[in-house]
């Protein structure tokens, strides 16, 4: 059977993390693994090995076994884990972002906290992801509408919904057509053009905002001013508002 292709394998097989092999070593030695749990976290493989053995925990551990099918090597994922990374790759980036399943305070404070007390200067990155289901993530509205703030206050200076334009163009326009289709030009207007103009929004005019302006000023310049074919010449629609 290939590796990773029976849904039980990994239950069956027992597989575990390297630093999670030692502590099941130090616990049938009697041995508390706390300390070696904390302190593997900021070790190399080769600094884990010589630890280990220097324990009396010389494991077999085959990180090979494991590997999926397309040939990736395993990782137990966890906000310690991506503190880590975070710290150990903030030479390098100016900002670090760590992915979660669901917009949770606490975790994010965590993260913050343990990488900014090693990188105090560390810029950090939140996806506000339109994957999270935000209703069922256990936070009230006002939860919900102090987030951005209260991430900001912990070192968050770049949060971004990947999605936003994306969701928001789909209802719209969903929205829009089911109107339009009752309604016909009513809709429009009723639901986009009197926005525009009430909210101020600039593509109310949108050739002028689109830039027609200046293209027609560069097929002047081009033609001496001869051009009959500009996009805001005599008779352009636009002038109406």
């Amino acid at each position: 059977m290939r590796k990773g292709t029976d849904k039980d394998w990994e239950e069956r097989s027992g597989c575990m993390t390297f630093p999670d092999a030692v502590a099941k070593a130090l616990k049938a030695k009697g041995q508390d693994p706390a300390k070696w749990l904390q302190d593997s976290r900021k070790m190399s493989i080769d600094q884990m090995r010589k630890a280990a053995a220097d324990m009396g925990c010389d494991v077999f551990f085959d990180w090979n076994s494991a590997r999926s099918v397309e040939g990736y090597f395993r990782i137990k994922g966890s906000t310690e884990f991506c503190i880590e990374r975070a710290i150990a790759f903030a030479p390098y980036a100016d900002c670090i972002w760590m992915e979660t399943g669901k917009p949770i305070l606490a975790q994010a404070t965590q993260f913050a906290k343990e990488v900014r007390a090693a990188v105090p200067h560390q810029m950090l990155a939140y996806n506000l992801s339109p994957s999270f289901n935000w209703d069922s993530a256990g936070m009230t509205d006002a939860q919900m509408e102090s987030f951005i703030w209260d991430l900001a206050k912990l070192g968050f200076c770049w949060q971004f919904i990947t999605l936003a334009g994306f969701h928001c163009d789909a209802l719209s326009i969903d929205l829009f057509a089911k109107e339009y289709s009752k309604h016909g030009a009513a809709a429009y207007v009723q639901m986009i053009q009197r926005k525009e103009r009430e909210n101020k929004v600039e593509t109310l005019t949108h050739q002028k905002w689109s830039g027609s302006e200046i293209v027609d000023e560069m097929g002047n310049i081009v033609s001496g001013g001869l051009s009959s074919t500009g996009i805001m010449s005599a008779g352009v629609t636009e002038k109406q508002f």
